[in-house]
């Protein structure tokens, strides 16, 4: 991005949340339904208590814009309206939604049935925003992520 910023064009870099959830979600949270689906069971790694930060899509839009006009050159923001919620607590709400067993696995089985969405069942991704609403004035209002997959069919066909 310096390079840009030395020819005069003020780039800068947002960084969404894992999950970017709302109506019409088609990221990881609906691909790792499709997969608990095709598997008969819902997994998650360990405890589950790594943690995966959220933000709505309107949310999201939202930042985009404001990082256009207000962001300075070089500027990285952090998208994500909370900092995170425990990966078993998706995975309860997915099992419950399915009518599926949920159950602990280690990472090699989630592998297995996760493929290459695996690696972010896992992680532990915390993300704090406070710096980019500082900054740019952002205040995330859209619907959190647990409302968000309690309150819409979230888990319907894909």
């Amino acid at each position: 991005m310096r390079q840009w910023a030395q020819r005069g064009v003020r780039a800068s870099l947002v960084r969404l949340a894992p999950s970017v959830h709302g109506r019409g979600d088609s990221g990881l949270i609906p691909q790792l339904a499709t997969a608990a689906r095709k598997n008969g069971e819902v997994l998650y790694v360990g405890d589950g208590s790594n943690r995966w930060s959220g933000v709505h899509i309107g949310d999201a839009v939202y930042l985009f814009e404001l990082a256009l006009e207000k962001g300075r050159a070089g500027g990285v923001y952090h998208g994500a309206a909370e900092e995170g919620v425990t990966y078993k607590q998706i995975a309860e709400i997915m099992a419950k939604d399915l009518g599926l067993p949920v159950r602990s696995a280690t990472s090699l089985q989630a592998k297995r049935q996760f493929g290459f969405l695996a690696p972010f069942v896992g992680v532990d991704n915390p993300v704090d925003s406070q710096r980019t609403q500082q900054e740019l004035g952002w205040r995330p209002v859209g619907p959190a992520l647990i409302d968000d997959l309690e309150g819409l069919h979230y888990f319907g066909e894909v």
